[in-house]
């Protein structure tokens, strides 16, 4: 429902979603920086239009827009709730690290450099 909205990002095989719940959360979008930025810094006003989700791999960047409609003199509370979530999925050949479709050097190089290390 439009109270609650969930993103998607992927880059590679990594996975992200993102979920916002409110109840006057109206519109999201998800595009590039400059997009949103330029967007959202004009002098004109921006209504986001629902549209960027799933997104990647690039350079994520995302918006969300409340709406309320006041009375004279009148005032309005909300809460928001959002969470990450990252999901590392298992690439599509066992044994690549890296996510390129191939196993080769540069993925027992990416093992080699992590032996030993601890997160």
């Amino acid at each position: 429902g439009v109270g609650n909205q969930t993103q998607i990002i992927t880059d590679g095989n990594v996975r992200l979603a993102y979920c916002c719940s409110s109840t006057n959360h109206s519109n999201y979008q998800i595009a590039t920086y400059p997009s949103i930025r330029n967007g959202l810094t004009d002098a004109v006003s921006t209504n986001l239009d629902n549209t960027g989700s799933p997104f990647g791999p690039g350079d994520y960047t995302g918006a969300n827009q409340w709406g309320v409609a006041l009375a004279a003199a009148g005032s309005a509370q909300d809460s928001l709730e959002c969470s990450v979530v990252l999901d590392l999925t298992q690439t599509t050949c066992p044994g690549d690290t890296n996510g390129n479709g191939v196993v080769n050097i540069d993925d027992l190089t990416n093992v080699i450099l992590q032996w030993g290390a601890c997160p």
